[in-house]
């Protein structure tokens, strides 16, 4: 998703073996050119009521594979609790990313369990690349391209095929992201 001018998915034109996913925007998460790191705009997610989401797929079941889920952000501000992304919550069949309550540094979560937590915070009002990989049992999340936390998980249900996957926002809690993100995308496999 470039997330510049629409919510589209558009990886069907760079992998012709996908198929397109339907993006809802919720709330008023827009596209905006206040900020843009590429391609002269991004989307706007005002930590109120804000987030894209795509029903439930089996693309988003990552079971015991790997994977790797990137994006460009830039927060407003780092308040209370905030999720990049969701899928599942915390259910026996999840993956989430979201930030403990004013730490602006991630916790990812993977069928319940707390696999890692960034080791420092972010800065905001700065556009930051995030990338989640899964390499076997080991994970790590990378920001700006050094290491930011690394843990293990060896469990068989990451991702989920029920649950629907959320940008900027998770399922329960309702942790909504404050800022503004760009060129999400999610490779499996």
């Amino acid at each position: 998703l470039p997330l510049v001018g629409s919510a589209n998915d558009v990886s069907n034109r760079i992998n012709s073996g996908t198929t397109t996913k339907v993006m809802t925007s919720v709330g008023t998460a827009a596209a905006s050119t206040l900020q843009s790191n590429f391609y002269g705009g991004s989307f706007l997610f005002d930590g109120n009521s804000d987030y894209l989401t795509t029903p439930a797929s089996s693309d988003f079941n990552f079971a015991d594979g790997n994977y790797t889920i990137e994006w460009w952000q830039w927060w407003n501000s780092i308040t209370g609790y905030q999720a990049a992304f969701d899928c599942g919550y915390t259910d026996a069949d999840s993956l989430l990313v979201q930030t403990g309550s004013g730490t602006g540094q991630y916790i990812v979560y993977a069928q319940g369990d707390t696999v890692l937590t960034e080791s420092t915070a972010a800065v905001v009002q700065k556009w930051t690349h995030y990338a989640l990989v899964r390499n076997g049992t080991s994970m790590k999340l990378y920001r700006d391209g050094s290491v930011s936390g690394s843990g293990t998980h060896a469990g068989t249900t990451h991702g989920s095929s029920t649950h629907s996957f959320k940008i900027g926002y998770d399922e329960f809690a309702n942790h909504i992201f404050n800022g503004y993100m760009q060129d999400f995308r999610v490779y499996k496999g």
